[in-house]
């Protein structure tokens, strides 16, 4: 599947520590709950990423920030709800003295998605298995041609595999939703990972 790439210079990386700073300790994890099971997305909808041809996303502690709890991201076979894989979100538990610089959150970012102009597009819907011991608050973050913050309200995912979770790119404000450049998973959590998520998708 052809892709667009688009690089990230130093200058952009610097906006985008400076909206996870802005941004910090906005979601907190919450008491346990029961996990998501929504019934799958009526009208037209489009599969953004898959985890079938590739890995085109990374941790954000790989590429500019060591204070992010992510560790690394990768392809498994151990569990998929589209396809044969799903991807492998490696990260550790979040640090309150480290917050002012993203220390409690682990990102996880794509600079290389098969769709940008999200126009027509009203939601993002994803899937998530969360093994871990703990509930995971999980925001989606979309950025622009102007590297605008453009934050989702967060998700509480509960133990077990979290069906058709939902967030609203109407909510989420962006000044130029035809040109996006990037999209990230911010997961704010109290224990260490890993989560997998698969099936990707925009939905009209």
């Amino acid at each position: 599947m052809k892709r667009l790439l688009i690089s990230a210079g130093m200058a952009l990386s610097a906006l985008f520590l400076i909206g996870c700073a802005s941004n910090s300790g906005t979601a907190a994890p919450s008491a346990s709950v029961a996990p998501i099971v929504n019934p799958d997305p009526s009208g037209t909808v489009d599969l953004l990423d898959g985890f079938e041809e590739g890995m085109y996303w990374q941790a954000v502690a790989g590429s500019w920030n060591s204070d992010d709890c992510s560790e690394d991201i990768s392809e498994s076979s151990d569990w998929a709800s589209e396809g044969s894989t799903s991807a492998l979100f490696e990260y550790h538990a979040g640090s309150a003295e480290k917050a002012a610089n993203g220390g409690d959150k682990a990102t996880f970012f794509c600079d290389s998605l098969v769709i940008t102009d999200l126009t027509e597009y009203k939601d993002i819907v994803l899937d998530v298995n969360n093994t871990t011991s703990g509930t995971i608050d999980l925001v989606v973050v979309i950025q622009d041609t102007n590297w605008a913050w453009c934050q989702s309200a967060p998700q509480t995912l509960g133990n077990g595999v979290n069906k058709n979770v939902t967030f609203s790119l109407k909510d989420m404000n962006i000044p130029d939703p035809s040109a996006v450049h990037r999209m990230c998973v911010c997961l704010f959590q109290e224990n260490d990972g890993p989560i997998a998520v698969d099936n990707i998708r925009l939905v009209k």
